[in-house]
């Protein structure tokens, strides 16, 4: 547990000079991994976000409509389908890289 606090907090401090669309795709690899981890049987790649987007903007240090616009801009480019208020999918993996 103990590490992997230190691991998060070196993290979120590398994370504060990422362009905002790198912040984004962290953030949804990080909820894929635990999922993965947690192997619940769901389709891996269907993501029940943990909280609501205005939190996960100022989670991130973004604006609510930066988040916005960079998931609108994940789903025109074939990454994600944004299904509900709290779901996405992430169709390709290998773009959030």
């Amino acid at each position: 547990m103990g590490r992997e606090l230190h691991n998060h907090s070196n993290e979120s401090a590398i994370s504060r000079y990422l362009p905002a669309e790198k912040k984004v795709a962290r953030f949804l690899r990080g909820l894929l991994r635990r999922l993965q981890l947690q192997n619940t049987g769901k389709d891996a790649g269907l993501l029940q976000l943990p909280m609501l987007k205005a939190d996960i903007a100022s989670y991130l240090g973004l604006d609510p409509a930066t988040l916005s616009r960079i998931l609108t801009v994940f789903e025109n480019s074939g990454m994600i389908r944004l299904d509900r208020r709290r779901t996405i999918e992430v169709l390709d993996m290998s773009l959030l890289n």
